[in-house]
């Protein structure tokens, strides 16, 4: 079974433990670095060689320009958006598409990432 590696960048710091202690539950899921904000994302993605990173959702419920720039640079990368109270998800791998997480289980949602 193959680790899936995990950078946590989201906020407020009580919902980035709460996901924390959701992916610690999976032994495929490993969280290889939290940053409080994603400033120095990008470079803590090479260091890291990280599969997954999760970020904070803005209100518009649009992923944050920085994505896109992520994306270019690591094209394999997916990108786990949650809004900062916990009402939506989404998710963006690869291509451009996004997917809505929001009615999903944490079982489902494992399967998403493991599936990337």
């Amino acid at each position: 079974m193959d680790q899936q590696r995990i950078i946590l960048a989201n906020r407020p710091r009580l919902l980035r433990e709460i996901i924390k202690r959701a992916f610690q539950r999976y032994p495929d899921m490993r969280i290889v670095g939290e940053l409080s904000e994603s400033l120095n994302l990008l470079q803590r993605v090479e260091q890291l060689n990280a599969h997954w990173i999760v970020i904070s959702l803005p209100p518009n419920g649009k992923f944050p320009e920085f994505v896109d720039l992520l994306m270019h640079d690591y094209p394999n990368i997916g990108v786990l958006a949650f809004a900062t109270d916990g009402s939506k998800a989404k998710a963006r791998c690869g291509d451009n598409s996004e997917e809505d997480l929001s009615n999903m289980t944490l079982n489902e949602l494992m399967e998403v990432i493991r599936l990337h």
